[in-house]
């Protein structure tokens, strides 16, 4: 806590408290269309993670939250905190080569002769001889990342096999080639998304299905040699995180602290902010909006806007790593993700699905009377997100999001419809509540602790 500020804040709130009550009360949806107007704007180009549009997002959220009254709180001084990364385009599909007996290649198309599973960075590889292996005995101790593992045998042969020798699922190979369920061509299909690198890169072993003629020429030993080429494009970028505090105003109850985070990038391929980015940053800025004009309250308030690819938020692993501050100092975190869009079955009254990670906060704040509910069991483990980071951290964390069934849930990865505003203005004023409840004790939650399992 900053010890000049909370004397003047203690000051200050008799005369704004009636003001800031004003404020807090008028309807949020004209600056959620304002904040969801300028990160689907097409000048920042999907705010996709390590881009000049990703970039000016998070510049504009700092400015946003400086004209709120928040503190940056990064390293160097500040609301952001940047880091250097790698971006890496592909301007064209991938291809495979592959070497028949009498030295002449066949060219593999993605999509129409084979499909891959990536399970470490993509990259080229060299020329690499088959290895095939249609017994125990023939699978060699050690892997080798020259060779690319053709293993011929049932399922569960090659999960026992691969066992005794300690390679897990294939990992230590240079590929991993498979036979794909279909004997038939396939349809084209374009190059990978841009990704982001933010360290040395995995040796992880790429899964190969081939399909079509290639399919069947591998069976029949047509092959002596495959080459995975990649055309790509790499560029030094840099990211940031946006991390800033609202400080508390009690000397004691200043040091707890309730934690917000949201991502602000946007998933590649899509174009607007009805992105989990999109959606999700911009009701953070609502709530701490609404939460700065109600005035200073006893514990503090940090909000997070991370980036990174939607798999593996960087920006957030970057803070539990090397955090501003003591994060023992944490009270309550509430990651938020995938609310622009209920499903049509939530029907009214409205509410808003919490789900926790060794937290039941969410039940905590039903009981307080907010249409706050905890999702089905069969879907809330899926629901976790960020919040397992933080819970793996050793600090009890919750996701809010917006409800919807089992049977949709396999369409949610990108929102790509129109926002329902109504709909996030409801959310943006529910966790207003819960958070201005939190920070002010008025909704007293038992202690949580870390490594016990809340009601989810």
């Amino acid at each position: 806590m900053h010890p000049t500020l909370a004397p003047f804040l203690l000051l200050l709130a008799p005369v704004l408290g009636s003001a800031q009550e004003q404020e807090a009360a008028t309807p949020t949806a004209p600056g959620l269309e304002q904040s969801l107007a300028f990160l689907g704007s097409k000048g920042l180009e999907g705010r996709i993670a390590g881009s000049e549009g990703c970039r000016e997002a998070a510049e504009w959220i700092a400015t946003r939250l400086e004209e709120m009254g928040f503190e940056g709180l990064a390293a160097e001084g500040g609301m952001l905190d940047a880091y250097p990364a790698q971006r890496i385009e592909y301007p064209s599909a991938p291809k495979l080569l592959f070497r028949k007996k009498d030295g002449t290649i066949d060219e593999g198309r993605f999509g129409v002769d084979f499909n891959l599973v990536v399970r470490g960075e993509v990259h080229s590889t060299d020329e690499l001889a088959i290895r095939r292996v249609t017994r125990l005995s023939e699978l060699p101790v050690e892997a080798s990342a020259q060779s690319a593992l053709f293993l011929r045998g049932s399922a569960k042969d090659r999960q026992e096999w691969l066992g005794i020798r300690g390679q897990g699922d294939g990992e230590g190979w240079g590929l991993d080639l498979r036979l794909g369920s279909s004997e038939e061509q396939g349809k084209p299909k374009g190059p990978p998304e841009t990704r982001v690198l933010y360290g040395p890169e995995d040796e992880g072993c790429e899964i190969v299905y081939l399909r079509g003629p290639m399919r069947e020429a591998l069976l029949w030993k047509g092959y002596t040699s495959v080459q995975l080429v990649f055309d790509e494009r790499r560029t030094d970028v840099s990211e940031s995180t946006v991390i800033a505090a609202l400080p508390g105003a009690d000397a004691e109850l200043a040091r707890e602290v309730v934690l917000l985070q949201a991502g602000y990038d946007g998933i590649p391929g899509a174009r607007t902010a009805d992105t989990d980015g999109g959606s999700s940053a911009a009701v953070l800025l609502d709530v701490a909006r609404r939460v700065a004009a109600r005035g200073p309250a006893p514990r503090t308030l940090v909000v997070l806007f991370t980036s990174g690819t939607p798999k593996v938020r960087r920006g957030l692993g970057r803070f539990l790593e090397e955090p501003p501050f003591d994060l023992e100092r944490l009270r309550h975190v509430i990651t938020l993700a995938e609310l622009g869009r209920p499903g049509r079955e939530m029907g009214a009254p409205r509410y808003l699905w919490m789900t926790g990670v060794r937290s039941s906060l969410g039940e905590v704040l039903r009981e307080s009377g907010l249409p706050i509910r905890v999702p089905p069991r069969k879907l809330a483990k899926r629901l976790r997100g960020a919040a397992v980071a933080f819970a793996q951290a050793g600090h009890p964390a919750n996701r809010a999001v917006a409800p919807y069934s089992a049977e949709s849930s396999r369409n949610r990865g990108v929102e790509l419809g129109p926002l329902d505003l109504d709909y996030l203005a409801f959310v943006s004023e529910t966790l207003g509540d819960a958070v201005v409840g939190l920070l002010t004790g008025e909704i007293e939650v038992p202690e949580e602790t870390p490594g016990k399992s809340g009601t989810r």
